[in-house]
């Protein structure tokens, strides 16, 4: 009876000890996923920024200046909208 006991106090610590290195290994996973995932959130896509930088080079401060103005005053249909709805 003594023996079973001890076979059964063994086998419980093996698996807490197992169950607490899967549990780091898989924190680990995780923060290496979230910080990846951060990195890519944070600098984006690297194909975009070349084509943005190439799009205001070939603009001029004129064209910056009258999109952004054609932009914020919207168009005809614009002012139709209820205000309301927004």
């Amino acid at each position: 009876m003594e023996r079973k006991r001890k076979e059964m106090m063994e086998n419980a610590n093996w698996r807490s000890e197992n169950r607490k290195e899967t549990i780091e290994k898989t924190h680990e996973i995780l923060k290496k996923e979230i910080e990846e995932s951060q990195s890519h959130v944070q600098t984006g896509p690297s194909f975009i920024r070349p084509m943005i930088q190439s799009a205001m080079d070939n603009q001029t401060l004129e064209d910056s200046i009258n999109h952004r103005r054609k932009r914020a005053a919207g168009s005809s249909r614009d002012m139709q909208k209820s205000f309301a709805r927004r």
